[in-house]
């Protein structure tokens, strides 16, 4: 095989780059393989025997993102030091997204215009922070009074079963709103 210039019987059998004049010899035909990423036919570099994604810079960065997901999703190691250097960023840069909102009105609005075709699209449940609903307290701060109680049926914390009245137990007191209870 050669490129230009001299004919085929001047270059030698052997498998090596080998420049002379105009001749340039490069071994066998490479085989031509599909990018992952593109879809697109490209020929493997000689030293990265399993390459599978062409040189362009969409597509290494295609390889580089596959290679981080799969190792975050199969290292617990490499996780955990992820997890860690990203709170480590975000502990020094805590007001990064305030200032980049700020810095960016548009991508504010843009964000709300979506929120509110989002919150149309699903109808008339509304939506809200979960520490802005309101639960129903069990009991409104204050002093009480906890008194034995034998007539009400006080259930154990290691069991969901009645306690057993007729035995003593720590695990029979319950609050009430009353200032004693009688039995």
């Amino acid at each position: 095989m050669y490129v230009s210039g001299t004919p085929e019987s001047a270059v030698t059998g052997r498998n090596l780059c080998v420049r002379r004049r105009n001749l340039t010899w490069r071994g066998p035909m490479k085989s031509t393989r599909f990018c992952l990423a593109c879809g697109n036919a490209f020929a493997p570099l000689p030293h990265v025997p399993r390459q599978r994604y062409c040189s362009s810079e969409a597509c290494q960065r295609a390889r580089r993102r596959d290679w981080q997901s799969n190792r975050l999703r199969n290292d617990s190691d490499y996780r955990d030091n992820q997890a860690r250097a990203q709170a480590k960023w975000r502990a020094g840069h805590s007001r990064y997204w305030r200032e980049y909102r700020g810095a960016h009105p548009a991508y504010c609005e843009r964000n709300r215009s979506m929120q509110r075709l989002r919150n149309a699209r699903r109808g008339s449940s509304a939506i809200a922070n979960m520490d802005v609903i309101e639960l129903p307290r069990p009991l409104d701060s204050g002093f009480y009074l906890l008194s034995r109680c034998a007539s009400i049926p006080v259930f154990c914390r290691t069991s969901r079963l009645p306690c057993d009245s007729t035995r003593p137990t720590n695990r029979r007191w319950t609050t009430t709103t009353q200032p004693w209870c009688e039995t």
